[in-house]
């Protein structure tokens, strides 16, 4: 109300107009926010539904009004403590689900091949043909000889 008053509007339109306005937008854009079903965008919402039933209610407890005789049918009170409880539980289970991930991933690395592993593949002793082998053999050969390796041996 402090800025109802800063602005001039507080003469113009009663408390219970402006802080009715202030909750029926708040509880539009917070009921239009839950349906996109986005964990972080339901929480943010959340957050921000209940900061503004928080200044609404402070403003009445300052003004030693009680909330059920302004709005009746808000019963903001209640809605806190419902808000609270759903944002500490969808943090819990987001907390959960960081924990889960990592105990995977933790897991998982010994069940991976190796990136290398994949993009070079390993020649086997069983897969070389014998004619290579005895090249291999003969290019060793040339090298201790001090011969060049470039000599070319056709069978």
């Amino acid at each position: 109300m402090v800025e109802a008053n800063a602005v001039g509007l507080h003469g113009e339109y009663s408390s219970q107009t402006i802080l009715t306005s202030l909750l029926q937008k708040s509880e539009d854009t917070w009921k239009r926010t839950r349906q996109r079903t986005h964990s972080s965008a339901m929480k943010e919402a959340n957050e921000k539904h209940l900061a503004a039933l928080k200044s609404v209610a402070k403003y009445l407890d300052d003004r030693r009004i009680d909330p059920l005789e302004l709005f009746p049918g808000w019963k903001i009170k209640e809605k806190i403590i419902n808000l609270e409880k759903d944002i500490s539980d969808s943090k819990k289970k987001m907390d959960d689900k960081t924990i889960q991930k990592r105990k995977v991933e933790e897991i998982e690395p010994s069940n991976k091949l190796n990136s290398l592993d994949i993009e070079r593949p390993r020649v086997t002793a069983i897969l070389v043909s014998p004619k290579v082998t005895v090249l291999q053999e003969q290019k060793t050969a040339t090298n201790v000889d001090g011969r060049s390796s470039y000599m070319i041996r056709w069978q």
